[in-house]
């Protein structure tokens, strides 16, 4: 593959991880704070939430960003590094976000598998 079509398919990838971030950070707001139906699996934005919500959001942000950062450094040094890192990244937030999606369906999932 080409440079400029492995770096095509890097920021494709980077903003895919920024997307799917984003999309989390909102589905875990409206679950933990609105809908009252969750809690953040991650103890550090758990602790975070529990304080301010909007202390999470920041924090995550600075974490995207500093991911950000450092995937455009390494897509410098080794752009096929950084595109497997990148995706790999965006299949978790991936996974995350069809939990999201099943969360709702989950009562109703279980009620179908229990009753007789």
């Amino acid at each position: 593959m080409e440079k400029s079509r492995q770096f095509k398919t890097f920021y494709r990838g980077l903003a895919l991880v920024i997307v799917l971030n984003i999309y989390d950070m909102a589905s875990t707001l409206y679950w933990c704070t609105v809908a009252g139906e969750a809690t953040e699996a991650n103890p550090l934005l758990y602790q975070l939430m529990l304080i301010n919500p909007a202390l999470a959001v920041g924090f995550k942000t600075l974490m995207v960003l500093l991911f950000t950062g450092l995937m455009l450094v390494a897509a410098q040094m080794d752009i096929k590094l950084a595109i497997r890192g990148t995706y790999l990244v965006a299949l978790i937030y991936l996974l995350l976000a069809g939990w999201h999606m099943i969360l709702p369906l989950l009562p109703a999932i279980l009620a179908w598998t229990v009753t007789p």
